[in-house]
């Protein structure tokens, strides 16, 4: 398991924000074309990490693309659960009951991540050279921080 540094928390923060944002925005035409963004931007930043050549990237990415569908789907339940808990505590205020069990559905759902990642990760090392799998983590995180420097650049452009 690895452990994230606070600028890593940071990104991820706002990166979920951004999901959050796309998940509750009212305009459905604008949920694929932000998707269309965010995936061209990763598959960018993946190809040019591991240096994938062609035949890498149809085999990679067929796979990837499986997971990550699975692994978002993942990533909303739990978003709306931690929403659906923030407007109640608006309402009723918190309960420790609640508060527990909304815990253990985010750990349930972080086993279901893992258990997705153990899935297809061999099958990604079937697919591509282990010396280019193996910068999968690297490249991860360089998405983050494209994506996070996007975000920037867009929460700057509304501000001005």
């Amino acid at each position: 398991m690895m452990l994230i540094s606070m600028n890593h928390y940071k990104l991820l923060k706002y990166i979920v924000l951004a999901f959050v944002f796309v998940a509750f925005v009212p305009a459905k035409a604008q949920v694929p074309q932000y998707k269309k963004i965010v995936d061209s931007l990763r598959q960018d930043v993946y190809n040019r990490v591991m240096n994938l050549n062609d035949a890498e990237k149809k085999a990679f990415w067929e796979i990837h693309n499986k997971m990550q569908a699975e692994l978002d789907d993942i990533t909303l339940e739990r978003m709306r659960a931690r929403v659906q808990l923030n407007r109640q505590s608006k309402k009723d205020g918190v309960k420790k009951e609640e508060v527990l069990t909304m815990m253990n559905k985010v750990f349930d759902l972080q086993d279901k991540e893992n258990n997705i990642k153990r899935t297809y990760y061999p099958q990604i090392l079937d697919a591509i050279p282990t010396e280019k799998a193996i910068l999968m983590p690297k490249a991860e995180r360089e998405f983050k921080k494209q994506m996070l420097e996007k975000l920037k650049k867009a929460r700057n452009r509304l501000q001005e």
